[in-house]
């Protein structure tokens, strides 16, 4: 089901959270949104088996339910969701702590200019891109690695691509191949 505009003043940037099992703080992170900052809030619902997607839809929230439980499918699905109209999302990762303030840095970088493409300096993963660029670069069917290749054919259109560091400070969670091809490229340094 496409999803509708939330929020028409919200220079059209929709925030994708992918979750598992969070019913007890989607709600709260949900309520914490201040208004007109996002044309659309979308939970992609990993595979919860508590009461998560309709925490998030009583929030006020769409949601996509999924049957893999990985943040790339999660992301995925739901930016297939988005109606064409939307300029850009934004992906926070699926540990709720700090994903507003997360939400909202993503936000800037690609409003004011500094960025088509947001990458997570820890991790690789895609976390905020315009929607036409990533609809120039992206194949019909995502491969399991689509959030670490998106970054490499970004930065071979010659597409602004900006690296910032999200998340907790702990080591990256990438995967040996997505390390390797990143490296390659000289996109990731250890």
């Amino acid at each position: 089901m496409p999803i509708e505009y939330t929020n028409q003043a919200a220079d059209h940037v929709a925030w994708i959270i992918p979750v598992r099992n969070q019913e007890p703080g989607i709600g709260r992170l949900l309520a914490a949104i201040p208004p007109d900052v996002f044309a659309a809030v979308v939970v992609s619902d990993c595979g919860s088996t508590d009461g998560t997607a309709e925490a998030a839809y009583s929030g006020g929230a769409t949601v996509v339910s999924l049957e893999r439980i990985d943040f790339a499918s999660g992301c995925h699905q739901a930016i297939a969701a988005l109606p064409e109209t939307l300029g850009a999302f934004v992906c926070t990762g699926s540990d709720l702590t700090g994903a507003l303030d997360e939400a909202l840095q993503l936000r800037v970088a690609i409003l004011d200019g500094s960025a088509d493409l947001v990458i997570d300096s820890r991790s690789g993963e895609v976390r905020a891109m315009r929607l036409k660029a990533l609809r120039a670069l992206q194949t019909s069917e995502p491969n399991p690695s689509w959030m670490v290749d998106i970054p490499v054919r970004a930065r071979r259109k010659g597409l602004h691509v900006l690296e910032m560091p999200l998340g907790p400070m702990s080591e990256p969670q990438v995967s040996w191949t997505a390390a390797v091809r990143l490296w390659a490229l000289g996109l990731w340094e250890r």
